[in-house]
Order: C-alpha cells, then structure tokens, then sequence
C-alpha cells in the first residue's frame, strides 16, 4: 500500500521528534503493532498501517484536530473525539479522499485496539506511564513539572493540560483548566 498521504517533511519530522521521545507513544504503538499481527486484518501490512497512522497523527496534529499525537492517545472517548474532528475537517475529506477512507477503516482497527485494553497501553499501569505514579496532594505546578519533564519536546498548555486530566495528576474542578495551567506557568515564569 503506498502511503495516500502527503505531509511536508518539516511536518513529518516535527511529529517523529516528538513522538520518538514519549515512552507512551513507543508502548502504544508496539502494542498496536502486536495487535495488528496477532489479529487477521487483511489486505493491508502491519508496517503499513504503521507508517500510514504515524503520518496521520502527523498531520492530525499539525492541524490542531488532535492535542496530541494519535499514539498518545489511550481513551476509546478522547479518540472518538479526535476521529470525529478529522471526519468533519474539509481539508482532510476533500484534499486526502484516500486517505480519508484509509483512515476509516484503520480508526475502526484503532478503536477496537483500544477496546483491548492490552498490558503495555493500560494507563492504570504505573510502569507503562511514569506520569502515573501520581501523589494524590500534589499541586498545580508539581503536575505541570512532572507532565513536562516526561516530554522531551515541547508543549501547548492546551497539551500540558490535556496529559494532566488523561494521567489523572491534578483535578482541576473547573470548565476552563486550560486557564488555571496558563496562569500557573506565567506565574512561574
């Protein structure tokens, strides 16, 4: 299967970087390949729904349909969310239209991945994810410093805010967390 989707190399390299350095995206996707070959898909290689899905994420990204990268992404309910997005973008139906069924068919493989529930994604696993291993009391700051020193590359508050609700390291109480982590990372700088 040659690859239905074309991203610029900045892009692509932007997205690799970043998604070398996560040791989330690394177990996820190993997962995902053992899935891919343990299960019978057919028609279509493991490598290459690899190699597809990366650039997905990619551009997903890129275009800020996702926060982060699709291989961070472990919740049925926030992977939804993001493939909806991507249905909805025009960009992506009418400029990438085989990969946009591509994409389909390799979402639905995503989603039932996920329904899984394999060891080495499972996000209640401390040793899967060492953001995990959260202290009930911790403050704002203490979760915003722990979400930052896991990432190697850089990060929006949007995405910073997004690892602390999805690791579970602070309960914010509010419609607007993204705020609260602004004001704290201003207020530190």
């Amino acid at each position: 299967m040659a690859l239905e989707l074309k991203l610029s190399k900045d892009i692509e390299e932007e997205a690799q970087n970043c998604l070398a350095t996560s040791d989330t995206s690394v177990a996820v996707k190993a997962a995902f390949y053992t899935w891919l070959l343990n299960s019978s898909v057919k028609h279509r290689h493991p490598e290459n729904i690899i190699a597809f899905w990366n650039n997905v994420s990619a551009f997903l990204f890129h275009r800020k349909l996702s926060l982060v990268p699709l291989w961070e992404i472990t919740s049925i309910n926030l992977f939804e969310s993001v493939y909806a997005k991507a249905m909805n973008d025009k960009l992506f139906r009418v400029a990438n239209k085989k990969a946009l069924t591509s994409f389909v068919q390799i979402g639905k493989l995503y989603i039932k991945f996920l329904k899984t529930k394999p060891a080495a994604h499972n996000m209640n696993d401390a040793t899967a994810n060492p953001l995990n291993q959260s202290d009930t009391n911790q403050t704002i700051k203490e979760a915003i410093i722990r979400v930052l020193k896991n990432q190697q590359c850089g990060m929006t508050v949007e995405q910073i805010c997004h690892e602390i609700i999805a690791n579970g390291l602070f309960s914010f109480g509010t419609q607007n967390p993204n705020n609260i982590v602004r004001i704290e990372i201003s207020a530190h700088i």
